[in-house]
Parts: structure tokens; sequence; C-alpha cells
């Protein structure tokens, strides 16, 4: 009896918690010549402000990031490189490929 008590409290508690997937956006670097930049910091400034590193393929991943405008530096060893204009709505980034001229 008591264990159903129990088990019936953490259903009615259970029925109040909401899950929400976070969106995960995806972007890409890569130098004036096309290739995958590697382990590039990739920072992103606006509403709120991220920090991603890419893999070999150039790939970046932000997790669940603020809808708006931002400044994206990329920043490989002593080289940095600045773009204005990126925008991030509905877990979709504009544009999701940045060329460096490195």
């Amino acid at each position: 009896m008591k264990s159903l008590r129990i088990l019936s409290v953490m259903a009615f508690l259970l029925s109040f918690i909401t899950i929400t997937a976070l969106a995960e956006i995806t972007g890409r670097v890569v130098g004036r010549n096309g290739v995958p930049q590697n382990s590039v910091q990739v920072q992103f400034h606006g509403p709120g402000k991220y920090l991603s590193i890419t893999r070999a393929d150039g790939e970046f991943y932000l997790e669940d990031p603020e809808d708006g405008n931002y400044k994206v530096i990329v920043i490989s060893g002593g080289r940095q490189h600045i773009f204005h204009g990126a925008v991030i709505v509905k877990g979709e980034i504009k544009p999701n490929e940045f060329v460096v001229p490195w």
C-alpha cells in the first residue's frame, strides 16, 4: 500500500516535468582553397556568446543558441578573421560556411 502511494506521488510529480530538446546548429570553416580548417576556434558574439572548436572536417556545433544577429570570429594560431552579419534563426545559421583567407 505504501509503495503504491509513493508511485502515485512520483507519477504526479513527473507529469509536471517538460522535456525540451536543445537545438543544435552546425556550421563549417574552410580555407580560401576549400580545405576544411581543423581545430580552429569559432566565437559567436551577439544576443548570446558561444564558443566552438572545429573538427577535422571543419564542422563546428553550437547547442541551443539564441536567435539573432552575430559577429563571428574565427581564430587559428595567431590569425583571426571576423565575419559580420551571421544570423541564427530557429536552429539554423546563415551563412553556415565561413571561408577564412588562409
